[in-house]
């Protein structure tokens, strides 16, 4: 079966430095928060996609623990490579808020906004 998710609030379908801040991706669903972790590519194929659809990350648990290299490598069964890109990942994104004046953070207003993420009005395609 194959869903859509229709993505809400703009930010370069390049990935040029846009990401989003800790209190946004905190109100986002696991539908959201894997599809920007697809859409980013950070898995890379489609075995490494469904270890993390398998491990069911929440965005608490996602900001929590998912800076830990070994979280992702230990917990979640993941190789090292995508391991290390999603810990680098989540310290980008748990930084992005205490540094006000980088202007490349997005900011959503709603919990409705957050939970329909937008990267630049793409539909991204979600294997469920």
């Amino acid at each position: 079966m194959v869903t859509y998710i229709e993505m809400v609030d703009a930010a370069p379908s390049t990935w040029d430095g846009n990401i989003p801040t800790a209190s946004v991706v905190e109100r986002w669903t696991k539908e959201v928060l894997f599809g920007f972790v697809q859409l980013r590519n950070i898995l890379q194929n489609a075995s490494n996609l469904a270890i993390f659809r398998e491990a069911d990350i929440d965005a608490d648990t996602f900001l929590t623990c998912g800076d830990d290299l070994y979280f992702w490598a230990k917990a979640c069964h993941l190789p090292a490579a995508p391991s290390y890109r999603l810990a680098e990942l989540v310290r980008t994104i748990n930084n992005v808020g205490k540094q006000e004046s980088r202007g490349n953070a997005f900011h959503l207003g709603s919990d409705e906004q957050a939970n329909s993420c937008n990267f630049a009005g793409r539909k991204l395609e979600l294997e469920l």
